[in-house]
């Protein structure tokens, strides 16, 4: 259930759209990750974008009121070789739950592991969330 209080700055300052500056600072400084409360604010029809990012919070916005849907923004990334069927998608934390294929799942993300060898940044605590986007096969 949304925060009262974040429901009622919402309402307060009109606000049609938002983003946070969530990498890194928030989990570095206030050890938690907005993924989740962004995902459920773009469910509920207020557009939440992640990482201060203007531009996708705008293009949310616009995709939201011709569609009347949630919808999202992410960076997409074509790494995975011989793959063609797969990529990874960047920004993913506030994608709305109701655009999902399946249950996500919160994890750690690799670049801040702390139990893998030669990777991740010591004292950070980040979370990425995975799940299927799209329609199913």
């Amino acid at each position: 259930m949304m925060n009262t209080k974040k429901k009622m700055t919402i309402e307060e300052y009109h606000l049609d759209a938002l983003t946070l500056r969530c990498w890194n600072e928030m989990e570095t400084y206030m050890r938690v990750c907005p993924c989740v409360l962004l995902s459920e604010l773009n469910d509920r029809g207020i557009v939440a974008s992640c990482e201060i990012d203007m531009c996708s919070a705008i293009t949310m916005r616009a995709m939201n009121l011709a569609s009347e849907e949630p919808t999202a923004v992410l960076d997409w990334n074509n790494n995975y070789g011989d793959e063609e069927d797969k990529v990874i998608l960047f920004h993913c934390g506030p994608v709305a739950q109701g655009l999902m294929t399946a249950k996500g799942t919160v994890t750690e993300h690799k670049m801040f592991a702390k139990n893998d060898p030669g990777s991740g940044w010591e004292n950070h605590c980040v979370c990425q969330r995975s799940a299927v986007y799209g329609r199913p096969h």
